[in-house]
């Protein structure tokens, strides 16, 4: 892959001696598109899966991965569901006429794999720590995000605008409770359509770091992409309808080395990117809620 952002370039080429060597260990990842990939050359049609790929401009790519029976949630290792990938090296640039493009496409999508229900009351959760750089895409995205709920509640709404309320529950470390049990407990106190949970990811393959957005509508288990499993914050747990929005930030290179336990990998200009990304999925929510 050629990288027209020589920064770009020399920022993977840090990583690059040990990229082999991550293809062959079983990394683990939060990517659908990563698991889909395992069968490609192979000539194997993965029974339960259906793929379909598109490239909506020169540098942006959608991927639509849908998991239709328990077959292909086996041979996946993902629950059944629909899993959207977004893909653009540009990601790892600041250049404003792209983002703006980007924040269009994303918020396209998100607006796509929400409820149709008008006026309707949405819950935005910021999952991770925010001290924590590669962990942080959830609480600064929120940070973000126009919280308007309140002020409907008080002063009325416009027609088919949305009531968007938010919640950073913050990791066990801090709180000493799983983020589900916390986001369960405000969903019934204030019974939301629908929650978009924004959390960061761990894929396998470096390219993907900070270049790729996946949407789903399975939900998420918080640390699963580093090990740490939590409670799922699905629409089962949740008992409403539930969109998960993830970044991958790190890659879980812990095979990599023997009696390295934790080991993750992130790219070197990850406190720029964190915040671009985290904004770039603030913005595409807050038109989805209102186009």
């Amino acid at each position: 892959m050629q990288y027209k952002n020589e920064k770009n370039s020399k920022q993977r080429n840090i990583y690059h001696n040990i990229q082999h060597n991550i293809n062959y260990v079983q990394a683990r990842t939060d990517l659908a598109l990563e698991n889909r990939e395992k069968f490609e050359g192979t000539n194997t049609e993965v029974q339960g899966v259906i793929l379909r790929e598109k490239q909506l401009t020169h540098d942006i790519k959608l991927t639509k991965v849908d998991i239709v029976n328990n077959e292909g949630a086996k041979a996946m290792n993902k629950p059944v569901g629909t899993y959207i990938t977004i893909e653009s090296e540009n990601l790892l640039s600041n250049d404003i006429e792209f983002l703006r493009k980007m924040k269009r496409v994303l918020a396209k999508e998100i607006k796509s794999m929400l409820p149709k229900t008008k006026n309707a009351n949405i819950l935005v959760v910021g999952l991770g720590n925010r001290e924590v750089t590669y962990d942080a895409l959830g609480p600064i995205a929120v940070s973000y995000v126009e919280i308007t709920k309140h002020i409907n509640d008080y002063f009325g709404k416009e027609e088919d605008e949305n009531n968007v309320s938010a919640l950073v529950p913050g990791v066990m470390a801090q709180s000493g409770m799983e983020a589900a049990s916390v986001i369960k407990g405000v969903v019934k106190q204030t019974k939301p359509d629908a929650i978009i949970v924004i959390d960061a990811l761990a894929a396998r393959s470096i390219d993907r770091l900070n270049t790729t957005i996946q949407l789903t509508n399975t939900g998420i288990n918080p640390g699963s992409g580093v090990g740490n499993h939590r409670n799922a914050i699905d629409t089962e747990s949740m008992g409403t309808h539930v969109l998960a929005i993830g970044i991958p930030t790190i890659i879980d290179a812990s095979n990599l080395s023997e009696g390295e336990k934790e080991m993750v990998l992130t790219l070197k200009d990850i406190d720029e990117n964190i915040v671009m990304l985290g904004k770039l999925i603030a913005k595409s929510i807050n038109l989805a809620m209102i186009s």
